[in-house]
């Protein structure tokens, strides 16, 4: 008894050329029209695959088939990795049997019948049969080969898929028993390079009916697929490069079924690691790492909390026709404040919020998580990712639909609000990243945002000079700022008029050191009744405090503002600790402030 499985591996295929000989994919012959196009270009029609050329301004139809040109051209590297790795090809005709005799079992997918059966990739019908199952389920079935036409494979720990160091540009993922390469992974943009003639391989193992589709098909350098750490009636079918498990093989039922580190459905992706150059960062003070591995931000304030380690507004923005988008992060627990956390992330559709995503894990607890997004249909878009207000998030990798258009988002405002003070312009306790005041302010303003903020912070002078460099190492020149502290300050019963004062002098020196002439506002304490009278010293004193030290400036390019009356002065602006401003008071300080600037 046998039974039939389809492992599809999405095949991305990259077709570039010099400007008037492109491809142009469309969905129907009507959008072929005269001023489509420019002479030399092909066009293909996505329903059937049918190639069209235009000459002398008109589009014409080839005669040939985009699907059968990869089909054939697929077949024709499987031919050279096959020479490659030593194998007599002349055996055109040769059985499965014939190669269980030999040794010759060449992949992980069973290529040994790609060899043989060119007509079948012409036509899609790649059926390489393998014993793959045999090997793994121990089931020595070789007496049986010539009935079942299976050739015995290696997947297994010792000597299946070995590990092989990076080769140029194109790092091997899943290798074949005998050195050949069967799936492999451009650097440069962290695409798939399969060495099959189509999308999808039909494998016959012994008992085994399966029919599943692999939505990645790509591990990530240096991490490769994780290693099952369970014992269990499974058995290691396709191996990692890094010695984990692709797929396995469960014998404990009848008939055996497959099942792997990967998720089942019928959605098919295209992967682009952190550092694909189709992804625009924005909106940050600095960037840590951003590699095929990760991409993660930090910023230049540490006041003790580890709130460098939050990004708050930064975003990255692509431009894509996809319905569906992935994502996977790692959420680092760099911030240890765990009282204040706050994960919510969000996703943007051409400058709207579609939907937010947040971490599954208690606060201080650092993890993986995997995210899916449904925007509806295809069409052209731009969806921008934007980073948590209060906890450490790293991208890892962002997948979009396969055979979805991919591009650089437009760029984002060449100006630039800096924010910076305690918790209450960090950001607590707003319900998300967008509702916070000073994201919503810089998306008025036209500005992109580098919220620098602490929670916890108190008046240093010292931070005066880092946050200006902040600003300087943008590389954005029309900038404008925001200071506003004092709570904190009240808080610890700082002398206003001696240590409070020397500090936020201090800071004005240092900013104005490195930008002499930016607009900075300072911005006295929101309304706070938790300690406007609850300490040592009236948090309107601190108010008094910025106020006259921006009158004695005599700087033109610095103004003060009341804090106190940009919002309603009542509970229901407040969060329970009637310290922080909630989505209401937020909105009120963000429309109010807006006319300051």
């Amino acid at each position: 008894m046998s039974y039939n499985a389809i492992l599809e591996i999405p095949n991305v295929v990259v077709v570039s050329g010099p400007a008037g000989q492109s491809f142009r994919p469309v969905d129907d012959v009507a959008e072929l029209t005269a001023d489509f196009g420019r002479d030399g270009d092909r066009a293909i029609i996505r329903a059937d695959g049918d190639e069209w050329l235009k000459t002398a301004g008109m589009w014409a139809a080839t005669g040939e088939n985009f699907w059968g040109t990869l089909l054939e051209q697929g077949a024709a590297q499987v031919d050279a990795a096959t020479e490659q790795a030593g194998v007599a090809t002349e055996g055109a005709q040769a059985t499965a049997a014939d190669r269980v005799q030999t040794g010759q079992d060449r992949t992980a997918t069973g290529l040994d019948r790609v060899a043989t059966g060119q007509d079948r990739a012409a036509t899609g019908e790649d059926r390489v049969a393998t014993g793959q199952d045999r090997t793994a389920t121990g089931l020595d079935r070789q007496a049986t080969a010539a009935d079942r036409a299976a050739v015995q494979s290696k997947f297994n720990h010792t000597g299946g898929l070995q590990r092989l160091p990076q080769q140029a540009v194109v790092q091997p993922i899943i290798l074949g028993a005998n050195g050949g390469t069967l799936l492999g992974m451009r650097l440069s943009d962290g695409k798939a390079i399969l060495n099959l003639a189509s999308e999808s391989v039909e494998i016959a193992p012994e008992n085994v009916g399966v029919l599943r589709a692999i939505d990645r098909a790509v591990a990530i350098p240096g991490r490769g697929l994780h290693n099952y750490v369970g014992v269990d009636a499974r058995k290691p079918i396709i191996a990692g490069k890094n010695g984990g498990v692709l797929a396995w093989l469960d014998t404990s039922v009848d008939p055996p079924t497959l099942s792997g580190a990967f998720t089942l459905t019928g959605v098919q992706y295209q992967a682009l690691f952190p550092n694909d150059l189709r992804g625009r960062v924005s909106d940050y003070a600095e960037i840590v790492e951003q590699s095929v591995e990760t991409l993660r931000f930090i910023r230049p304030v540490n006041d003790g909390n580890n709130f460098q380690h939050c990004a708050p507004g930064a975003r990255v923005g692509y431009i894509t026709t996809a319905q569906y988008m992935q994502l996977d992060v790692h959420w680092n627990n760099l911030v240890t404040r765990l009282d204040t956390y706050n994960t919510i992330c969000a996703i943007l559709v051409d400058g709207v919020l579609h939907s937010t995503f947040s971490s599954g894990f208690a606060p201080g607890t650092p993890g993986d998580q995997s995210y899916t997004f449904d925007f509806g249909s295809v069409g052209l878009r731009k969806v921008e990712i934007v980073w948590c207000y209060a906890a450490g998030m790293e991208l890892r990798q962002t997948r979009f639909s396969a055979n979805a258009a991919l591009a650089i988002a437009d760029a984002r405002p060449t100006k630039i609000l800096n924010v910076h003070g305690d918790s209450t312009t960090h950001g607590m306790t707003a319900s998300s990243i967008v509702t916070t005041w000073s994201f919503g302010l810089a998306a008025d303003l036209g500005r992109q945002l580098l919220n620098t903020a602490n929670g916890s912070n108190t008046a240093v002078a010292s931070q005066g000079a880092l946050v200006a460099q902040a600003i300087l190492d943008t590389g954005i020149a029309d900038a404008k700022a925001l200071y506003s502290i004092g709570i904190n300050d009240c808080i610890t019963n700082r002398v206003p008029t001696a240590a409070f004062k020397t500090a936020v002098e201090g800071y004005l020196a240092g900013f104005r050191g490195l930008c002499p002439t930016v607009p900075m506002v300072f911005c006295g304490a929101f309304y706070c009744p938790a300690h406007e009278t609850a300490h040592t010293y009236p948090l309107q004193d601190y108010r008094d405090v910025l106020q006259a030290i921006v009158v004695a400036a005599a700087d033109p390019n610095l103004t003060y503002v009341d804090g106190k009356t940009l919002m309603v002065n009542s509970a229901d602006r407040l969060v329970g600790d009637q310290t922080h401003p909630n989505d209401l008071g937020c909105s009120e300080i963000r429309t109010n402030l807006f006319a300051h600037f």
